[in-house]
């Protein structure tokens, strides 16, 4: 929480001009639990990102603590859906959960947003090229030129997309495609193998895998 506003001006490595946009495009699909409202918001400014350090979070811990104290002993099988399953289930006490949300969190969203903000922390300082792969693009041409497979991608300028049921020109929407300048990437779905639906069902998402390598 801290290097937000210790870097909230500090260059970012995939979104312009600063750490502080980059945390902006990738919290406003996040929400406040159970409230709709996106974590965007807060980030409009350096005032707003006060407030939710300083108010917005402690209250979302403390009514994670009291969630979870008032499931009691069924908090694992309950919260495991919705991101606020604690490290451990010996103490389902209030103060413990408040303490553990608020100081030492291990849910999913705190280990994302702590991965995200020691790596642009690392790529300011050490100004590593590799960074510059982060951008799906980029990456995709340097793979391919490695004859690294990748997914393919459509070679077309641009791409319009039209609600069938809307009228004249409303539901209608336009992406520039990256082989020609733009910002998206256009592709076609990619579905599951056959072997790997006869372990998911033929209607799971596209079951993907990452690896990490090191020179």
């Amino acid at each position: 929480l801290a290097l937000t506003l210790t870097h909230w001006n500090t260059p970012h490595y995939r979104a312009a001009p600063n750490f502080a946009a980059d945390l902006r495009q990738n919290l406003r699909n996040v929400a406040v639990p159970f409230t709709g409202v996106p974590l965007s918001i807060f980030l409009a400014n350096r005032a707003l990102a006060l407030l939710l350090i300083f108010v917005v979070h402690p209250l979302v811990a403390l009514l994670a603590a009291l969630h979870d104290a008032a499931l009691g002993s069924t908090t694992t099988t309950t919260t495991a859906t919705n991101g606020l399953t604690p490290a451990s289930q010996d103490d389902t006490s209030v103060p413990a959960r408040y303490r553990e949300y608020l100081l030492h969190p291990t849910h999913w969203f705190a280990f994302w947003r702590f991965n995200s903000a020691l790596a642009a922390v690392h790529a300011d300082v050490t100004h590593s090229p590799g960074y510059e792969l982060e951008n799906k693009w980029a990456f995709l041409k340097r793979a391919a030129a490695a004859s690294v497979p990748v997914s393919p991608w459509l070679d077309l300028p641009e791409l319009f997309v039209k609600h069938i049921a809307e009228e004249g020109g409303m539901g209608v929407h336009r992406f520039a495609s990256a082989t020609h300048g733009g910002d998206w990437i256009l592709q076609t779905r990619l579905d599951n193998s056959d072997a790997i639906k006869s372990w998911v069902g033929p209607h799971a998402p596209l079951s993907t895998v990452r690896v990490v390598t090191r020179a």
